[in-house]
């Protein structure tokens, strides 16, 4: 649990001012926002169809997870940097709904998830191969949800 000063301080922080002073940082933070989540699940999309052999079959699944994961990880700063400048403003708010702490651990199980790809990208037995297409499941439902779970607290906050 995040203690209540600390989630105090950061919404009288004078960054937190500055992000609710108006409605166009607001807009402007949340539209970066997106385009960081958008990146990173088109990169999450694509690592996703190869791994299950539906695009780039002709290609070693280590060059397309690799090249996926980097376009991913610039997509996931954006999106992280982003969105703790919106986190600021409402902190206490956000930790108290349960629908952002479900966003929260579905990100975490996503980057995880994608930490793993890399080792079964790797292998190439018959087994793994198995892996890997229900890895490509396991990661497209991931990031899927945490976009469901974004798009929820937005809209029943």
């Amino acid at each position: 649990m995040v203690p209540a000063t600390f989630l105090q301080t950061l919404e009288q922080s004078g960054l937190a001012a500055w992000v609710n002073s108006s409605a166009r940082i607001l807009g402007l933070l949340s539209g970066i926002h997106l385009i960081g989540f958008t990146i990173v699940v088109g990169g999450a999309f694509v690592c996703a169809l190869h791994m299950v052999g539906a695009v780039f079959a002709d290609r070693p699944s280590r060059e397309i997870t690799g090249t996926a994961l980097r376009v991913m990880t610039a997509g996931l700063l954006v999106s992280l940097i982003t969105g703790g400048l919106l986190f600021m403003p409402r902190a206490q708010a956000a930790v108290a709904n349960w629908i952002f702490g479900l966003k929260m651990l579905l990100l975490v199980a996503a980057v995880l998830s994608m930490l793993i790809v890399p080792r079964f990208a790797q292998q190439a037995d018959f087994g793994s191969v198995l892996k890997l297409r229900a890895w490509g499941f396991v990661i497209a439902a991931l990031w899927l949800a945490v976009g469901a779970a974004g798009a929820a607290f937005i809209l029943l906050e």
